[in-house]
């Protein structure tokens, strides 16, 4: 089991594997992503619909996940949700990898002996290995995009907001680090457990144990085969674009055809999903292909019977519509993001690229970034009195540990504190909407409830922003729902937003003017219906280069982020570089130096 894996004959093998089948594992996959579209998520909606149900909640969000996911009528609903979740799971990897066993073979396993393998694998589970699975499944969060595995699993991953939290000291930056390198070997050694789990009848502990020892001395020979494979799709795909667009700039020298414009930006949507699905796809034709050669199938996976090939005309004809389906609805969405104006730029607590967040240095560095507004926090203090400070406690910044609820203004007010190299002080709320209105930089002012407010709290900061003549250019928003919402009752003349950290389903019914969404749980059509509806739709902290360029380029009303000067850089440059191919390579997240 520790021999070494050949890697130009695994490439070659793979390749030449990809390349004999294509068009079949492009159709069955297609199909199988309109299936477990259509019937798998159609299953799971009504399930959580039901939670919501059941609950008497819009949707599930950071606020209310509790009352959806913990109470008594919701706790079965959520098992079954978690039961035909990993069905799917196993019903897609056993549909995939039966068929690449299959052309390994030279037999034909059907769609029917897929699921009924994806039933007998959750029977298995729940003999002792759910929780196990799960929890293999959840340790890869942190390393990667699982919707790059599966479909039913697309975009699940860490929120940003969580991630940049743990990492803004030091000592949480090196545990992040530390655990996503661990993770990164132990999910590299345990990378065959699951298709050993689809072409074995060990129990998944044991399958675990069998990848370690077939990836023994074999860890970088899989990594630099994977890249390898992927490089070649790549450059494939590069070649087909090109020859996309220059097709379209020959039927539309001028770029003035906005639909024609859509169309092809959807074009390259479409194809960065075939690259993904064909990365995948060689991924599991080398896994499957060292279980063959180490002879680890099942006696009953291996002596299969021969079942006959039929009803491709049915699965091809979904499979096309499917494509065409999302083709239309990309092109719709890319139109109505083609037609939007620029989201504007909010720098988030300031520019903590250039000072202390939330201090008045960090506005002016704001401004001269170019950002268009400053998203800044303010707490209450003990004698009911408003300071901007992000944290509750001050100890991270001011090295103080003692909570803000517990101080005077006296006692908070021009307390010193620092970040990175930079140094400032802790300003009253009034101090720091003076010092931005100086300027001219419009905030939005996040209220951030401790818990030990009085019961008249959204009437003190009322008296607060009218002693202060705040205008409604500025915009205040916060994770308390209740708070905004009665904030928008007895003042509907201020800008209201609710912050969203999590949320799955649409943004419900809540009564405030505009909304502010966490990167993983954006979702386009629910950004665009929001505004339909005549609200705004904010997405935050907006960080790296890939998602500022992806942002820029959508339907968002604003991006709040820490790196203003690079947001408004792409901005900026994506007006300058705005040729067909420009946008074309942006969509599949090709990066050329100009």
């Amino acid at each position: 089991m520790n021999q070494k894996i050949p890697v130009w004959k695994t490439i070659r093998f793979t390749l030449g594997n990809l390349t004999q089948n294509s068009w079949m594992y492009l159709r069955n996959s297609i199909f199988l992503q309109f299936f477990i579209s259509v019937f798998g998520f159609g299953f799971l909606t009504l399930i959580f619909r039901g939670m919501l149900f059941i609950t008497g909640q819009s949707n599930l969000n950071f606020a209310n996940f509790k009352t959806v996911l913990l109470s008594p009528g919701s706790i079965p609903l959520l098992i079954l949700y978690l039961l035909a979740f990993a069905f799917l799971i196993f019903m897609e990897f056993s549909i995939l990898i039966f068929m690449i066993y299959g052309t390994i073979r030279g037999i034909h396993f059907s769609w029917r002996s897929s699921i009924q393998n994806a039933f007998s694998e959750l029977k298995q589970l729940l003999n002792g290995h759910f929780i196990t699975f799960w929890l293999y499944f959840l340790t890869l969060l942190p390393i990667v995009n699982i919707g790059e595995l599966t479909f039913i699993s697309k975009k699940i991953s860490i929120p940003e907001f969580i991630t940049g939290e743990i990492t803004k000291t030091s000592a949480g930056t090196l545990f992040y680090l530390g655990l996503v390198v661990v993770l990164l070997y132990f999910h590299a050694r345990s990378s065959l457990a699951i298709p050993l789990q689809i072409l074995t009848d060990q129990p998944f502990t044991t399958n675990i144990i069998t990848s370690w020892k077939l990836t023994k001395k074999n860890v970088w020979r899989l990594l630099l085969i994977s890249a390898v494979v992927e490089g070649v799709l790549a450059i494939l795909v590069i070649f087909i674009s090109i020859g996309s667009v220059a097709l379209v700039e020959f039927l539309d020298p001028n770029g003035s055809n906005t639909l024609l414009l859509s169309s092809v930006l959807a074009i390259a949507k479409l194809l960065q999903g075939f690259i993904i699905l064909y990365t995948k796809i060689a991924t599991f034709i080398v896994m499957t292909k060292i279980i063959h050669e180490h002879k680890l199938a099942s006696l009953e996976v291996y002596h299969h019977h021969e079942e006959i090939k039929h009803k491709r005309k049915i699965v091809t004809a979904f499979a096309l519509l499917f494509v065409t389906g999302s083709g239309v609805l990309t092109t719709l969405t890319t139109y109505r993001t083609e037609s939007a104006n620029d989201p504007i730029i909010i720098g988030h607590r300031g520019y903590v690229e250039e000072a202390v967040e939330n201090s008045i240095e960090g506005i002016k560095a704001a401004k001269e970034a170019g950002a268009n507004m400053v998203e800044m926090d303010i707490l209450l203090t003990k004698d009911n009195q408003f300071v901007v400070m992000h944290d509750y406690n001050l100890k991270r910044l001011a090295g103080l540990d003692k909570r803000v609820q517990d101080m005077t203004l006296d006692e908070v007010r021009g307390l010193p504190i620092e970040q990175d190299d930079f140094k400032s002080h802790i300003p009253t709320f009034e101090e720091f909407f003076t010092a931005a209105k100086e300027i001219g930089m419009p905030l939005v002012i996040e209220l951030k409830p401790h818990g030990g407010e009085p019961a008249n709290y959204v009437d003190l900061f009322i008296a607060k922003y009218k002693e202060l003549a705040i205008d409604n250019s500025n915009k205040v928003m916060s994770l308390d729902l209740k708070a905004m919402e009665e904030l928008e009752a007895k003042a509907p003349e201020i800008t209201t937003g609710f912050v969203i950290p999590i949320q799955f389903g649409g943004f419900g019914d809540a009564k405030v003017d505009f909304y502010v969404v966490e990167d993983f749980s954006y979702q386009e059509l629910a950004v665009i219906h929001a505004q339909e509806t005549g609200h705004e739709v904010f997405v935050w902290t907006i960080n790296t280069d890939e998602a500022l360029q992806k942002y820029v380029d959508s339907p968002v009303n604003g991006i709040i982020t820490d790196q203003v000067a690079l947001a408004k850089a792409i901005q900026e440059e994506h007006k300058t570089n705005n040729s067909l191919m420009d946008r074309f390579l942006r969509t599949l997240n090709v990066s050329i130096a100009k």
